[in-house]
């Protein structure tokens, strides 16, 4: 690494900083004059790492070990496995506390299918290694990551690269975060980290371009069975000092700990052992049982790729620092963005009929859709239903003053804002129906609207009376 012209100068490797993290691990002052003086960085020694590996069974260390070198056995999965794992993680998803599960309970309420959903379930009892509890506990955090990144609208959808801001996009063509299926000898993936191309300048900007790349994983399922190999280059020069990178590492800990795949082992690269230092702070933030799994290689590239060799890692194609991306070329980069817009073209043609709005039902509501039914902490902030509720305020005056024997004047203001609805905003009635949605008919539709204009016109009445 280049320490002269990094953020650091001569002190790199001496710099620390402090975590709130609940791991007693050796913290280490930082020395001289530097700004960072009085901080102090929790380290992971190989002290630590010998006496979590004496505190597993003699099987645990066995299968770890077996992980680790891209030996161990893959889960034979048999369709009766299968099912009965996945009955089991619904039925684990079901005794979570809904206040832990907020985001996935409003995506499966909106698109009924994913409660079903094979693929997207089977992935994540994979990287769980068919664990239940575990599995479900992914899921559920990767859609309140989802959530909080790309918000309500897209929390049903894909992640496409159209989704991604021009910033967002620029970032993932840098190659600071590389998913790439192959330079194992097993067949595991590989995800590449180059932390000399991370921008932490403006954390939900890397968050967002690092979701879009592990979405990837949705088309790898043989990458799934097997796992990742994670990478963490240390090498090069800088854009983001490693302080300010080891501090989203540990405010988005959360995140980085149940990302949906297997991690079977991490290996950390290093040209320079003033490093040192930093690399243990980052294996004193990550799951216990992700540090466990850090092997770490130090010296030329020769070294450290013949290091890698030594797991069945081969990168002799990837160390060059002076490449602008890494293991992937810039051209390798646009290829796989092409491909995935390819992918998600393809995945959009498939719902154009459920977008329809002639359509008599529907995977999910279109935002210009009337929803019917329950969950009003969804349908209250619903744009259709908030056109809806709109036109009913409109209009609830005029039908509060029509006499009540004159059944066909209010009849006729119903007919009017359904009209309007149907004809302007090309919305539907959905009600759910399993795992639908599917379209009320015109007649209860507009007694629907009949009742919403009663409820209406009477609470203004009241509220004029009191």
């Amino acid at each position: 690494m280049n320490l002269s012209s990094s953020h650091y100068g001569s002190d790199a490797g001496q710099h620390c900083l402090s975590f709130s993290h609940p791991l007693k691990r050796q913290r280490v002052e930082a020395p001289g004059s530097s700004s960072l003086r009085d901080e102090t960085i929790q380290r992971y020694t190989d002290a630590d790492l010998a006496a979590d590996l004496n505190a597993l069974s003699f099987e645990e260390r066995h299968k770890m070990e077996e992980d680790i070198h891209g030996v161990a056995d893959a889960v034979e999965e048999t369709d009766a496995f299968v099912n009965t794992r996945m009955k089991e993680m619904r039925s684990a998803l079901d005794m979570i506390p809904n206040n832990r599960k907020e985001a996935w309970d409003r995506a499966v309420f909106l698109r009924p299918s994913l409660a079903w959903d094979r693929p997207l379930h089977l992935m994540f009892l994979r990287a769980a290694r068919f664990d239940v509890r575990q599995g479900a506990e992914s899921l559920l955090c990767r859609y309140e990551t989802k959530r909080r990144l790309f918000g309500d609208d897209l929390l049903i959808h894909r992640i496409t690269w159209q989704d991604l801001t021009p910033e967002e996009q620029s970032m993932v063509k840098t190659g600071f975060m590389q998913l790439i299926p192959n330079h194992d000898r097993t067949g595991r993936g590989t995800l590449f980290l180059r932390f000399c191309r991370w921008d932490t300048s403006n954390a939900v900007v890397y968050l967002r371009s690092a979701f879009y790349i592990i979405e990837a994983l949705h088309y790898y399922p043989e990458v799934q069975r097997k796992g990742v190999v994670s990478i963490g280059d240390f090498r090069g020069t800088w854009k983001s000092s490693l302080p300010q990178i080891l501090k989203l590492i540990g405010d988005e800990k959360y995140v980085f700990d149940r990302m949906p795949y297997h991690n079977a082992t991490g290996h950390l690269l290093y040209d320079h052992h003033q490093m040192n230092a930093f690399i243990q702070a980052i294996r004193a933030v990550v799951d216990k049982n992700q540090r466990m799994r850090h092997r770490c290689h130090g010296g030329s590239n020769m070294e450290i790729e013949y290091s890698l060799r030594s797991f069945g890692i081969d990168l002799s194609d990837c160390l060059a620092l002076g490449s602008p991306t890494g293991p992937m070329s810039v051209r390798g980069i646009e290829e796989e963005i092409s491909r995935r817009e390819k992918i998600d073209e393809e995945w959009r043609q498939s719902e154009i009929p459920y977008r329809d709005p002639s359509s008599r039902e529907a995977l999910f509501p279109n935002p210009q859709d009337v929803i019917v039914g329950r969950s009003r902490k969804i349908t209250l902030a619903w744009p259709g239903n908030i056109v809806y509720n709109r036109l009913i305020e409109q209009h609830a005056p005029e039908y509060g003053s029509v006499d009540d024997q004159d059944r066909i004047a209010k009849t006729s203001i119903a007919i009017q804002i359904f009209g309007i609805l149907r004809r302007d905003y090309k919305a539907r009635f959905l009600s759910r129906k399993d795992r639908l949605w599917e379209v009320v008919d015109d007649v209860e539709a507009q007694r629907k609207v009949s009742q919403a204009l009663r409820t209406a016109a009477r609470y203004r009445k009241e509220q004029h009376s009191s």
